[in-house]
């Protein structure tokens, strides 16, 4: 099999999962079947069998996509790591959605937010100089965030 069709097959994989409606956080939704984890598995990148060996993986892919990322001990470094990056970068305005973490970090920030878990106003989502998103899995290989 060539690599077009390794990107073929594994978009024709992704297609097979029903995607929830945009602007639809926080539902829950149907667990993905022990057969497709299977499946999938048979042409997803090799990863370690330990959190460390999968961790130390998911760091050397980041770094290769330029991607800064830092594993924090609590929810204080969280803030701490987001507000030097926020004075680094001089954000004036963000986006984000509802969430645990999200309220956390973004009510922490004191900068104007973009809610984006209603109808937002595009044009107001493109002043922001960054997103803040709480997500299930992080992807490295292929820098995907679920």
């Amino acid at each position: 099999m060539n690599e077009r069709e390794k990107i073929l097959s594994r978009v024709r994989e992704a297609l097979k999962v029903v995607a929830p409606l945009p602007g639809s956080h926080g539902e829950t939704h149907l667990p993905v079947s022990a057969k497709n984890i299977s499946t999938a598995r048979q042409w997803l990148p090799k990863v370690g069998e330990s959190f460390e060996e999968q961790l130390a993986l998911f760091q050397k892919d980041a770094g290769e996509l330029k991607a800064d990322f830092q594993l924090l001990a609590s929810r204080d470094e969280l803030k701490t790591a987001l507000a030097k990056i926020s004075a680094a970068e001089n954000w004036k305005r963000i986006a984000s959605h509802r969430g645990e973490l999200t309220d956390l970090v973004s009510g922490a920030l004191n900068l104007p937010i973009c809610f984006t878990d209603k109808n937002y106003d595009i044009h107001e989502l493109e002043t922001c100089d960054a997103g803040i998103s709480e997500c299930a899995a992080l992807i490295a290989q292929t820098g995907s965030v679920l």
